[in-house]
């Protein structure tokens, strides 16, 4: 009887150990509020990457289009002068 006792003890104080270390309601709260803050900020970081994709596309047109007409450019040079 006096082992079993003691067996249901130890069994409490290591449920307390465990309780103690989880993480109270303020922890766990706090804890999500930053998970929708990642969330939120990937998301917007995955719109920026796919703007500043388009932005790039758009800029390597344009080098291609100057290349273009530098050429152009160079050939009525050499015609006419």
């Amino acid at each position: 009887k006096n082992s079993s006792i003691q067996e249901q003890e130890e069994r409490r104080i290591e449920i307390e150990k465990n309780l103690a270390r989880r993480p109270g309601p303020d922890v766990v709260e706090q804890m999500n509020s930053y998970q929708q803050d990642v969330k939120k900020k990937s998301k917007q970081m995955k719109a920026m990457a796919s703007e500043l994709n388009m932005h790039q596309a758009q800029v390597n047109e344009y080098k291609r289009e100057i290349d273009k007409m530098s050429t152009e450019l160079n050939d009525y040079k050499r015609k006419y002068f």
